[in-house]
This record gives structure tokens, sequence and C-alpha cells, in this order.
């Protein structure tokens, strides 16, 4: 993972890769608007929004790790 704001998240920020990309906030909202922003400026990329966020992600079970 790599922590990218929202306000300076671009799709040059991205690996250049052929996988797809999962962003993510802390409950969806400002992961879903980095998807639209990124895609809008690089449409070859494949991105999804994790749902709910990562609170979401930790209320399903799922383990994290901090840094």
């Amino acid at each position: 993972a790599t922590l990218l704001p929202l306000g300076e998240i671009s799709a040059d920020d991205l690996p250049k890769t052929s996988q797809k990309l999962v962003i993510y906030c802390q409950k969806g909202g400002r992961g879903n608007s980095a998807c639209v922003k990124v895609t809008e400026q690089d449409d070859s990329l494949t991105v999804y929004n994790l749902t709910g966020g990562i609170e979401a992600w930790q209320s399903a079970g799922f383990d994290t790790k901090q840094a």
C-alpha cells in the first residue's frame, strides 16, 4: 500500500502495470473520488474502490497491518 492523499493523487503516481489496482480510504468516499480522478486522467487504468473503505474490510474480519 502507498499513501497518496486525494488532493495529490494522479494517474502518474500509480504503478505502470497491467494488474488491477484497488484504491481505498477509511470509509470509501474518498477512494471512489480517487478512482474517478485517475481514470479521467488515464482511461487505460483498471482501478477498483474498496466499498466501505478499510473500516468495512476490518469489520468483515480481514487482517490489516500498520507500518
